[in-house]
């Protein structure tokens, strides 16, 4: 392998370890598939017992008003997912939200997040994904590490499924009211499952953006582009957000995001399908306050909470 080819495979791979953590990665063609087609790759067998675990229950978490329950539960591939049950005081049935941690992070990352929300009346799950450093395995280089990612992937998004199936297997839980917030990689795998599970009715996508597969495959040498392409469009997050439709999405951006070109996040808002909503803030790639009240109003207008 020439040293040319060598510096553009693992400039491949770190472009798209940097995708995980910023939510970046795309194609061109956002109407190629059909529902099932797109859906295929993130199947899974649902009818697999959940094996919902128990480990410990706390009811006076940061004042109080939820009960945050310490979970495990069978993954789509038959792993071990631990997480964080947030529930309400009250029987419900209630709203409920998954909230997907970014690149570095793990279940604790959106947990005080969950709390606020369980307060207001919605049960919240909160996982340690796939990619999180956990979980996830060390890349080989080259292709062998860029396939590796992407298989990654495609499992998390197979868990965010998996955790609607526990959602809605909740007596607490309204089937009918489930939303998905998303932070960096977490808005990536969010914008991807908008295109194949429509059981999540709202999208709150945080520092999400996308760039077409074709800018990366060009600068690759060409006896590898097909394969090139081929992997990064299976979890391309452009393909999928324009079928979202009819979920509705919110995207909340920061003007100073230091990770994400604002040139990706404007392209990832202009594929995504209507309904959808796009909000600015002078922040950067972490939200602020603000965005975080403004996306417990959006839930709540969307989902509408059985509390104020």
């Amino acid at each position: 392998m020439t040293v040319r080819l060598k510096t553009l495979l693992c400039a491949a791979v770190l472009l798209v370890a940097a995708t995980a953590l910023s939510g970046c990665g795309g194609s061109d063609d956002k109407n190629s598939a059909s529902s099932s087609e797109l859906a295929a790759p993130f199947k899974y067998d649902s009818s697999k017992p959940l094996d919902l675990k128990t480990r410990s229950t706390s009811s006076n978490i940061k004042g109080g008003g939820v009960k945050v329950k310490d979970i495990s539960f069978a993954g789509p591939s038959g792993d071990v997912i631990h997480g964080f049950l947030v529930e309400p005081k009250s029987a419900g049935p209630h709203p409920a939200v998954v909230f997907v941690h970014g690149a570095g992070g793990d279940r604790l990352e959106m947990l005080d997040k969950a709390i606020e929300l369980g307060r207001r009346g919605v049960v919240g799950l909160t996982m340690d994904m796939a990619y999180s450093p956990l979980r996830a395995a060390s890349l080989p280089p080259g292709m062998a590490g860029l396939r590796q990612r992407t298989n990654t992937e495609v499992e998390s998004v197979r868990e965010v499924r998996r955790a609607v199936d526990l959602l809605q297997a909740q007596p607490s839980v309204d089937d009918d009211r489930i939303g998905y917030v998303g932070w960096s990689a977490g808005a990536r795998m969010g914008a991807i499952t908008a295109g194949v599970d429509h059981r999540i009715k709202a999208f709150d996508l945080f520092a999400g953006g996308s760039t077409p597969v074709s800018d990366y495959v060009r600068l690759a040498p060409k006896s590898l582009q097909a394969e090139l392409g081929a992997v990064l469009g299976k979890t391309d997050p452009l393909r999928y957000v324009g079928n979202a439709s009819p979920s509705t999405l919110l995207f909340q951006d920061g003007r100073k995001d230091e990770l994400v070109p604002q040139k990706a996040l404007k392209t990832m808002y202009q594929t995504a399908s209507e309904p959808k909503e796009l909000r600015w803030y002078n922040t950067g790639h972490v939200p602020g306050d603000k965005a975080w009240n403004d996306s417990r109003a959006w839930l709540s207008e969307k989902l509408g909470l059985t509390q104020s």
